[in-house]
């Protein structure tokens, strides 16, 4: 009887810790990411952002803070691709970030 709620016990463990992992929203990621980049820590910054697209695959936010991550990094070709994704992401009524890929990695821009 014992072995019995021990293993009843454990399965509820592991599923509210299975539940709690997949508790944060595509904001959450996208803050998560923003704060990574103030810190110029692009490559943490691109982890946030890729599981806030598998949240939400139309993000046009995340779409270009990730072209924007991929530039820093040094990945011109894969933020042009960015890019050209967020360009087909659905619009929605959220605050436009525009996505230039003229700058060049490394070099600061007079655009926010």
């Amino acid at each position: 009887m014992k072995i019995l709620h021990a293993r009843v016990l454990c399965w509820l463990f592991a599923t509210a810790l299975l539940a709690g992992c997949g508790g944060k929203d595509a904001a959450s990621f996208i803050a998560s990411a923003k704060s990574y980049m103030a810190k110029a820590d692009y490559s943490a910054a691109t982890i946030e952002i890729k599981n806030a697209l598998q949240k939400d695959p139309d993000n046009r936010e995340a779409r270009t803070l990730l072209a924007k991550a991929l530039l820093e990094t040094g990945n011109p070709g894969a933020a042009e691709t960015e890019c050209a994704r967020q360009s087909r992401c659905p619009r929605r009524r959220t605050r436009r970030i525009r996505c230039s890929p003229a700058r060049s990695p490394g070099r600061a821009s007079s655009r926010s």
